[in-house]
Formats: structure tokens, C-alpha cells, sequence
């Protein structure tokens, strides 16, 4: 135990005793629309203890279905599996005016993605979706890949949020990050071998495999921050990380160290009240508990049609009422047995459960992104543009949010981690010493649907420059086609490879110029050639033979 293990176990402490009152939301959450995601408020250290059958208690799957569709469109959407959804841009546009510079951007490009192919991120940032649409909260983890290579890849890991928890920074983001695990004897001592301490070593030769809670935790050291690829030991890096055994507070191990912080969380939306993000799944969880309460009251109802509760005048049988397969019971007066009328209206039950499941729906936005069929093969350029705005309508503001808590600080770390260990050809000369600022570019059809405006903006203005010019030409003085041209390239994220630099410009610029200059005074000398050739022969016709 010591002063630093102490400290991170009591801000950890402190962290789940402040979201108790959320939890409950997340626990309805789990049991209603995603169902086998954990529940919070339950001990599942052992197989034993997971409820296989609780499912049985939700009486509709339009919630669970519209979730997970909603999930899965992000996916597709934002990060396709299918095409490559960013590039990587500098901030200075005259780097990005140079070809060499944006020939090793589009390179390094490929090679982040190229390594997200070979990684797990498909699989784990769809989880992540799903903790978005869900709760509202998710969390991803990216290291190295462990094994003996200089360089074994990117390992990604979406935690779950009953193990996750964080203290959040100006902006938002972890400033530190815990993670609640629960390891056996065995397998604290796998990762740890000799330096695990001497109570686990005794729990395992004792053939204890009960599961002992584990801490992870990364905080700051407030070091410098590196330059690009520059490297540090672990001590000396600016985020440190350690393993501590909760029960003593003893650390398991030995301290390391991060250069990048390795947690992302990512909110569907926040509010100024709390850390913790907001999501469909709660506005839509009223709507949720009533659909499951009318659906569960029909079928009480139904039941009662099948097997029809007797009225029976006092008296009127002699014996218990039979009403088995096949029996028969003895009454005094049939008139006086009778079926009890169940009442209510069979429609305005149905009419109800038809709103809530249209409600729950429109909460996920399943009729907005589930589009009709397109009119035409192919798809007609008007008909794509209107599927592009309904995009951006609607899901702007929550692919703004992933970006900034996600996607952007993950692809960052990638950067870092492969240029640190020199997995990237090296930069142009023209780049600064210790690295520019670099922007993230993202492609996927959410991002083109942002930038489809601005396109559509400077090509109208130049086709109307075009045409103005042809009556007036000082019209076409106020449009500077080259800048034009470039600024279309980067909204739609055209290969650098076809992208002239400023430089390769100016040479064909002046080549223009210089043979068009030739071209008029080879025009003139000629011009003035035939008018010499023409004052010969007056001369010659005026003196005659």
C-alpha cells in the first residue's frame, strides 16, 4: 500500500458512489432494449450467476430491434468496414499545396487504415454503437497488440461500462481512467507471474479460484508532451498507468507508462449537469415500460377469451365447477352458469400499442434512415442528395459528438504509435522539425453529406461567373479558379495524386504564358510579314512594267 495506490482507490471510490443514481437508468436500459449487455446492480463474477431466461420478461422486441438497427446504421455510416471513412490533412494549407507533403499524408493514410483493417476495430467500435444508442456512454481502449515483433499492431477494446468509469477534463475527455476487473488467482498471476503478491500466490496453491477485484488505473504526470516520434522511457512519459489489488490497496507489479491517454469516451449527447452522456434509449424508455405493460395486459386478456372466468349464481352447482378437457360437473340450474365478460375495447388497446411502437420507432429514427427503395438503376443525382440531407438532418450533431470523444483522439494515438516506432515512411522536408498540426478528414457518407453544400456552393458561383463572363468579362476577375478547384478537391477528399502543388502550377503557368506570348508575336510578325508582302506589290502596280 502506499500514498498513490490509496489515492487512486478513493477518487475510483468516489467515481461509483457519484453514478448510483444513473446506474438505475442503465440497468432499466439493459433490460428492456439491450438485453445480455450486464446488468449493473447484479454479482456476475461466475457463469452460474447470468440470467439466461430474464428476456422472458420483455413482451415486445420493437425497442431491442430499432436499437440495434440504429446502432448498426452508425456503424455503416461513420465507419464503414467496407471503404476507407478518413484521410489526414494538415492545418497549413500551404503544406497541403506542396504534392510531396499531401503524397506522404494520403500514404500515412493508408497505412493507419490498412492497420484498423488488421486490428479488431470492426468488431469492438460496433459495441461501442451500441453503448451509444443504449445507455449514451461508451468507452474504447487502444495499445499495442502485445508479442515479440518490434511492431504486432493495434489492439482495440471496448470496456464495458459496468466495469468503466472516469474523471473528466475541461474539454470532457478522461483525465483518468479506471477499470473495475475481476481476475482469479490464476490469472493474476499469468499476467503478472513473480510479481504478483504473495496472498494470490498462496490463494492459487490453495486451488482458491475465487475472482479478486482488480483496479486499473491511468492518471497524468503531467510531463511535457512529445514530439512526433520522439521517445521516452516509461518513467519519463506523460501518462502512467498501474494495477492495484482493491482488497489491500497494494499495487500488482510494477508502474508503466502511456504517451497518449489510452481511454476514449464517447457521449450520444451531454448536458451540463453531468459527465455521463444521454441517449434515445432513455427518452424512449416511458414509452418502452408502457408498450410493455399494455402488451403484457393483452395477453392477460387473451387469456381470458381462451379460458373464460365462470359467474355462477349461489347455489347453482352442486360441486366445484370442472372446466378440464373432457369432464363434468353437476349444477342444479344451468341458467344460473355463465362466462364473465372481460369489457374494454379491443381496438384501443391495439391503436395504443400501434402508437407506442411507432413512438419508439421515431425515437430511434428507423423510418427517417430506413429509406424506400431508390426510384431509378442508378440512383439519380437528386434522389442521392436528398438521402444526404436526411442524413445530415438528423445526425449531424451526433456524428459531430463521436468525432470529437472518439474518433479523432483514437486516430491521433494511431498516428503517434506508429511513427514512434517508425512504421511510417519519414516526412518531407518541408514539414517543420517536431511536426505540424494535422487535421482528421472523415468520408463516410455522414461526413459527404456536410460537405455536399459547400461543393454545390462554389460550383454554382463559378458556372455563374462563367456565364456572366461571356457578356461581361470582368466578371470572371472575381473568381480565382485555381483556389476554387483546390477547395472542391479537399470537400471531396480527391486523391493527392492528382492534385498538382503550387509549385508544378506556377511552372505550367508560366509556360502557358510564355508560349502564348510566342504564339502573339509569331501572329504579329506574320501579320506584318503579308502587310510588307502587300505594300511590295502596290508599289509594284503603281510604277507598272
Amino acid at each position: 500500500m502506499s500514498e498513490l495506490t490509496q489515492d487512486l482507490v478513493k477518487r475510483y471510490t468516489d467515481q461509483v458512489a457519484q453514478r448510483q443514481t444513473v446506474q438505475q437508468m442503465w440497468d432499466a436500459i439493459t433490460r428492456f432494449v439491450q438485453p445480455f449487455r450486464g446488468r449493473f446492480f447484479r454479482d456476475q463474477k461466475y457463469e452460474q450467476s447470468v440470467d439466461w431466461f430474464e428476456q422472458r420478461e420483455n413482451f415486445d422486441s420493437v425497442a431491442q430491434q430499432s436499437a440495434k438497427n440504429l446502432a448498426s446504421r452508425l456503424h455503416g455510416d461513420i465507419t464503414s468496414p467496407a471503404i476507407r471513412w478518413f484521410d489526414i490533412r494538415f492545418r497549413d494549407e500551404k503544406l497541403n499545396a506542396n504534392k510531396a507533403v499531401t503524397q506522404w499524408v494520403q500514404d500515412v493514410s493508408d497505412r493507419i487504415y490498412y492497420e484498423l483493417q488488421d486490428s479488431n476495430f470492426d468488431l469492438e467500435i460496433n459495441k461501442v454503437y451500441q453503448d451509444l444508442v443504449g445507455p449514451g456512454t461508451a468507452v474504447l481502449t487502444l495499445e499495442e497488440k502485445p508479442g515479440q515483433r518490434d511492431w504486432n499492431g493495434l489492439l482495440f477494446q471496448s470496456v464495458p461500462l459496468k466495469e468503466a468509469f472516469f474523471e473528466e477534463d475541461l474539454d470532457g475527455g478522461a483525465v483518468r481512467f479506471y477499470r473495475a476487473l475481476e481476475w482469479s488467482p490464476q490469472q493474476i498471476l499469468r499476467k503478472f507471474g513473480d510479481d504478483a503478491p504473495e496472498s494470490i500466490k498462496e490463494m492459487d496453491k490453495a486451488g482458491n479460484t475465487q475472482k479478486q477485484d482488480v483496479l486499473f488505473a491511468v492518471y497524468p504526470r503531467n510531463n511535457k508532451i512529445l514530439k512526433w516520434g520522439e521517445r521516452q522511457a516509461p518513467s519519463r512519459r506523460p501518462w502512467a498507468w498501474c494495477y492495484i489489488l482493491t482488497s489491500t490497496q497494494e499495487m500488482i507489479g510494477k508502474e508503466g507508462g502511456y504517451y497518449d491517454m489510452p481511454a476514449f469516451v464517447g457521449r450520444w449527447d451531454t448536458t451540463n449537469s453531468s459527465q455521463w452522456g444521454n441517449s434515445p434509449s432513455m427518452v424512449a424508455l416511458a414509452d418502452i415500460l408502457n408498450l410493455n405493460a399494455c402488451i403484457r395486459s393483452n395477453q392477460r386478456k387473451a387469456a381470458k377469451s381462451n379460458d373464460w372466468p365462470l359467474l355462477v349464481e349461489e347455489r347453482a352447482n352442486v360441486n366445484q365447477l370442472n372446466q378440464g378437457q373432457g369432464t363434468v360437473s353437476v349444477v342444479r340450474n344451468i341458467s344460473g352458469v355463465a362466462a364473465m365478460p372481460s369489457g374494454g375495447s379491443p381496438v384501443d388497446m391495439n391503436n395504443e400499442i400501434e402508437r407506442l411502437e411507432r413512438n419508439i420507432r421515431n425515437y430511434y429514427l428507423a423510418d427517417a434512415l430506413d429509406f424506400p427503395a431508390p426510384q431509378g438503376t442508378p440512383m439519380s443525382a437528386t434522389e442521392a442528395q436528398i438521402r444526404y440531407e436526411r442524413l445530415q438532418r438528423y445526425l449531424s450533431a451526433t456524428l459531430g459528438q463521436i468525432r470529437v470523444d472518439i474518433l479523432n483522439p483514437m486516430i491521433e494515438r494511431a498516428f503517434n504509435m506508429l511513427i514512434r516506432d517508425k512504421q511510417l515512411p519519414p516526412p518531407p522536408e518541408a514539414v517543420p522539425q517536431g511536426g505540424a498540426d494535422l487535421d482528421i478528414v472523415y468520408l463516410g457518407s455522414l461526413s459527404r453529406a456536410q460537405q455536399i453544400d459547400g461543393v454545390g456552393a462554389i460550383e454554382r458561383t463559378m458556372a455563374a461567373a462563367a456565364n456572366a463572363g461571356q457578356a461581361w468579362p470582368e466578371a470572371l476577375d472575381t473568381i480565382d479558379a485555381e483556389k476554387g478547384v483546390r477547395e472542391i478537391g479537399r470537400k471531396l477528399n480527391a486523391p493527392a495524386s492528382i492534385m498538382r502543388d503550387a509549385a508544378e502550377v506556377k511552372v505550367l503557368q508560366d509556360e502557358r504564358k510564355a508560349a502564348q506570348e510566342a504564339a502573339q508575336q509569331a501572329m504579329l510578325a506574320e501579320q506584318q510579314g503579308k502587310a510588307m508582302e502587300a505594300q511590295g506589290a502596290g508599289r509594284e502596280a503603281m510604277n507598272g512594267p
